[in-house]
């Protein structure tokens, strides 16, 4: 949201707390600190003004304001989100096979939750992993705090977990990936493979009917 890091940057104040869901959904908690500077009523307007003009570009609601309070000189508000890239252009929600095809190069120095060095063979284990990136990320102006679906695979530089959670971590790098496992997916392929069965269950019984019908024809009985 441009007209959040507007003022962020202006402020220089700022806190953002992200829950993913597998499937990168989520919700996000603004908490700016805007002293005197701005008037927490302006950022309200501003920010109300930036997710309208979201969704409208969409053309549908991806963005939603669950509540937004103002005191003391301080603005918080609380989000919904449909996809965690909708935030902020700097975010890019991929799996890591897709960002081997768009920036391989970023994957050389990645490490694991115990700070060892991880290659590129071991990574092609992990293709269907979610790979969250963050780019262009100004620590000094803004703390960002994202909790996980699962715990933390591998990561690059600038990523720091938080009480002691392997799934809570603290963005603290310009350019920070991590890698997780979206379970969501396991969800999805065990609805396709029932949805298989029910449809393989009803295909069997309609061939089932149709050679019953046949043999009746075939002996001379019929329905009339």
């Amino acid at each position: 949201m441009s007209a959040m890091l507007l003022v962020m940057l202006l402020t220089g104040c700022a806190d953002i707390q992200v829950s993913l869901n597998p499937d990168g959904s989520g919700k996000a908690t603004y908490t700016i600190a805007t002293g005197s500077l701005i008037p927490p009523e302006e950022v309200k307007k501003e920010l109300e003004k930036e997710i309208a003009k979201i969704n409208t570009e969409v053309g549908k609601q991806v963005i939603k304001v669950n509540s937004i309070s103002t005191k003391n000189n301080a603005f918080t508000a609380n989000l919904e989100f449909e996809n965690v890239t909708q935030l902020d252009k700097s975010y890019l929600l991929v799996t890591v096979e897709d960002f081997m095809d768009y920036k391989p190069s970023l994957l050389n120095n990645l490490k694991d939750q115990n700070n060892n060095n991880v290659s590129k063979d071991e990574l092609e284990k992990y293709k269907d992993y979610a790979l969250l990136n963050i780019n262009n990320f100004d620590k000094n102006s803004v703390g960002l705090v994202i909790t996980l679906p699962s715990n933390v695979e591998y990561m690059s530089e600038g990523v720091l977990f938080v009480d002691g959670k392997k799934n809570k971590i603290r963005i603290d790098g310009r350019n920070t990936i991590v890698i997780y496992k979206a379970k969501g997916s396991n969800i999805i392929n065990y609805l396709i493979a029932i949805l298989l069965i029910v449809a393989g269950y009803f295909i069997y019984r309609k061939y089932v009917a149709h050679k019953t019908e046949d043999k009746l024809t075939e002996g001379g009985v019929t329905n009339e």
